[in-house]
């Protein structure tokens, strides 16, 4: 026989907590389609080995992902 599915927890501030964290996501996207909207303009990113020509946004994004990764992700690795 299976389980009854668990109720969230009684805690008062528990629907306050995901509360904000939705209105947090839904802030963010809404800051992220206004950065991708207002930096559309066309660069040219060399690379050691090749040229690529992306929009202004997601050069800033993949170098921000990029620096992400080696500055929070690669020192856990290491230690894990």
């Amino acid at each position: 026989m299976s389980e009854p599915p668990a109720l969230p927890p009684s805690d008062p501030g528990f629907l306050r907590r995901h509360a904000l964290m939705l209105l947090s996501a839904a802030a963010l996207t809404v800051l992220l389609v206004i950065f991708i909207v207002l930096n559309d303009e066309v660069v040219t990113v060399d690379l050691i080995g090749a040229t690529a020509e992306l929009r202004l946004a997601w050069a800033l994004l993949i170098a921000a992902a990029g620096g992400f990764l080696i500055g929070v992700i690669l020192p856990r690795l290491r230690r894990g």
